[in-house]
């Protein structure tokens, strides 16, 4: 049982932790939108809507506020957006003149969270404190012992 719980664990390690370092590009195929899956703080992010343009991911920045827990303020006469009290002069859409979206990965990165992204298993993870990928060797028991 114990052998089976530990190699549980290490494959889950492994697959959470495989993700490239922050702060490179994070390039997602045009097909590959509609697998992503996305985690915020280790939770699935449960955004409703999303936009896909000039191959960056845009949310409706209501829905990653619950996920990230900031404050924010749109003036649309002015298209100014201030998050935290402070302007974020990053892009932001704003579609029919009530929903605005704000890119995924450049907000992040705003608001200080790093963004790792495996094309391999097609998973993006976004958190506080990064990632880090740790290599354990598992040497099974013999019969007569450990080696």
């Amino acid at each position: 049982m114990f052998i089976k719980k530990s190699i549980i664990f290490l494959i889950t390690m492994v697959l959470l932790f495989s993700f490239p370092a922050s702060g490179e590009e994070i390039n997602i195929k045009q097909k590959d939108y509609n697998t992503l899956q996305i985690y915020i703080k280790l939770k699935p992010y449960k955004g409703k809507k999303f936009l896909h343009e000039n191959g960056k991911i845009y949310t409706q920045i209501d829905d990653l506020k619950k996920a990230m827990g900031f404050t924010f303020k749109f003036d649309k006469e002015n298209k100014k957006l201030i998050i935290n009290e402070q302007e974020y002069t990053g892009e932001h859409i704003l579609k029919n003149e009530k929903i605005l979206y704000i890119p995924l990965v450049d907000i992040s990165h705003y608001l200080g969270y790093k963004v790792n992204y495996d094309a391999i298993t097609n998973i993006m993870d976004i958190s506080t404190s990064g990632v880090l990928t740790n290599t354990i060797e598992f040497i099974p028991p013999t019969r007569r012992g450990w080696p």
